[in-house]
């Protein structure tokens, strides 16, 4: 899956799966109005974070992205870490540069469905 954000919010498509599947998300980060991609090198990190819907102050998952390129990251969700999940989420990307300034470029809707118990 690649998701493209720009500078407005609720701009990454809804994504759906279901719990305890491994789940690798892969963002194109860009600035000047979607024009030019982020330069995340020189110490910038990235996360994403996900809450219940709604629900901004509960944590549900904090994941550190890894930066593959330039204004590119991947954030990989373990089965582990979506087994017991199941609803309606929020997610937000977050980046954070050298200097220690923060920005939320995007964020969308999750649904994660309850895996089938065998």
């Amino acid at each position: 899956m690649t998701i493209n954000s720009y500078d407005t919010q609720n701009t990454l498509p809804e994504l759906s799966f279901i719990a305890g599947t491994d789940k690798v998300l892969t963002f194109k980060c860009y600035s000047d109005l979607g024009i030019n991609l982020l330069d995340l090198s020189g110490g910038s990190v990235v996360t994403w974070r996900l809450c219940p819907f709604g629900q901004f102050t509960i944590e549900t998952l904090n994941i550190a992205g890894v930066i593959t390129g330039t204004g590119t990251f991947t954030v990989t969700i373990t089965a582990a870490q979506s087994l017991a999940l199941r609803g309606k989420y929020i997610q937000q990307v977050i980046i954070t540069d050298a200097v220690g300034n923060t920005f939320r470029p995007a964020q969308g809707t999750v649904v994660i469905l309850p895996a089938i118990e065998t």
